[in-house]
């Protein structure tokens, strides 16, 4: 999970699906990335740490080369996202840019960015958790499949870039614009 850590965000559906992962006896590992925004977080955070013999992992604000590399260390990239104005968030393209499936719910344009191999939407709240833990009784994470799980999703990112530019071409050629990102302001 990589965002600010608060409610909006989903840091306790993260945390509580990781608990339940947990008591079913998994060796997973949570890594979170970003920085704590209330006490309530920093508390749930320090108690996850503390009882998880060190398979949690609170790695701050990440940036650049180190957010990359954060990415590709993961297995899969939980994001929960409760925020009420949630739209494209970036870091879900982040996470499919590394070749990462991703386990979100259905605000704003998510469900149109998580596809097949992509990953899952799933319910919010409440209801996240039991469907995270359903999802990953079948999710495989072994090299191979991570290997091939991130092939596919990189070449579908790649795709949909393509068609993006060349719409985006077509569109500029449309109105005008004299170079790609340069439109006529005629009035």
């Amino acid at each position: 999970h990589l965002s600010n850590l608060s409610d909006d965000k989903g840091f306790f559906e993260v945390a509580e699906t990781y608990e339940a992962l947990r008591d079913q006896g998994s060796d997973a590992e949570l890594h979170l990335a970003g920085p704590i925004l209330s006490d309530e977080v920093r508390a749930r955070l320090q108690a996850l740490i503390s009882s998880s013999n060190g398979r949690v992992r609170h790695h701050g604000p990440v940036f650049g080369t180190e957010k990359r590399d954060f990415y590709r260390s993961l297995d899969l990239f939980v994001f929960p996202t409760n925020f009420d104005q949630e739209a494209a968030p970036s870091v879900i393209y982040e996470s499919l840019a590394a070749g990462r499936p991703v386990l979100s719910t259905n605000r704003g344009c998510i469900s149109e960015m998580i596809i097949g191999e992509r990953g899952a939407i799933l319910p919010a709240r409440d209801g996240f958790a039991p469907a995270a833990l359903r999802y990953l009784q079948t999710f495989d994470s072994s090299d191979v499949a991570v290997l091939a799980r991130a092939t596919t999703i990189k070449a579908g990112m790649k795709t949909e870039a393509e068609t993006s530019r060349a719409q985006y071409a077509a569109l500029m050629s449309l109105l005008g614009a004299k170079e790609p990102g340069h439109m006529v302001q005629e009035y």
